[in-house]
């Protein structure tokens, strides 16, 4: 970490720190919307798993095929796909998301699916037996008691997504570089004080969401020993 931040500090101009802010925007934009996206498909396949059945095993599957899958293998199939059947959307900051929700999904549903198995069936059981409907008893009950396991999903999810780098490759629109694009390409020529600025801004931002999940459990912990 200490030679990276080196590397940084020597590649470091006012330019190149305007650049890596457009590039550090453009990573968690995408990374950003991706996350969201993916946690709010989680959820139903989540849900559809728990409840088991034919149909919940197979959508799981078909969910979460996408992950055994390498980044570039999904990114050329969002080409093929989108060339021959949605011209439009190739090139597109649409496709690239679209390719990020697919290779991330599955791990959006894992940690949905976790939560679900820790809520016992006896509290929507208690909330059904009160006169709430089984929507009602899923908004009041359910969500609240996942809400944990989403945020942890949305995280998980967004710190892949922020260094993703062969979909990013593929798929990104003419001038959308990310972080990993711009530690990647002056890399690959030995440039690597050119590439410590962008690697390094990578670091801090996937550490800020560890530090806030730190925080927030010494916070629970603090409040369960008081």
């Amino acid at each position: 970490l200490a030679r990276l931040a080196a590397w940084a500090l020597e590649g470091l101009g006012p330019d190149g720190l305007l650049s890596i802010a457009a590039y550090a925007g453009n990573s968690l934009i995408v990374a950003g919307t991706s996350a969201t996206i993916a946690v709010a498909a989680a959820l139903p396949v989540a849900v559809a798993i728990a409840r088991g059945g034919r149909a919940g095993l197979a959508l799981g599957s078909l969910a979460q095929s996408g992950y055994a899958l390498p980044g570039v293998i999904v990114a050329l199939a969002a080409v093929a796909i989108s060339t021959r059947f949605a011209g439009p959307l190739y090139g597109t900051f649409t496709l690239l998301v679209i390719a990020f929700v697919v290779r991330f999904l599955p791990q959006a549903i894992q940690a949905q699916e976790a939560g679900l198995a820790q809520i016992g069936p006896n509290l929507v059981e208690a909330a059904r037996s009160l006169g709430a409907t089984p929507r009602a008893a899923f908004r009041l009950v359910t969500l609240p008691l996942l809400a944990p396991s989403t945020s942890a999903a949305w995280i998980v999810v967004f710190l892949t997504a922020v260094k993703e780098l062969p979909a990013t490759l593929v798929l990104r629109p003419i001038g959308f570089d990310t972080l990993p694009v711009r530690v990647w390409t002056p890399a690959r020529d030995g440039l690597y004080a050119e590439a410590g600025t962008a690697a390094l801004a990578l670091v801090i931002i996937s550490l800020v969401p560890l530090v806030l999940v730190l925080l927030r459990r010494r916070g629970e912990n603090a409040t369960f020993l008081a």
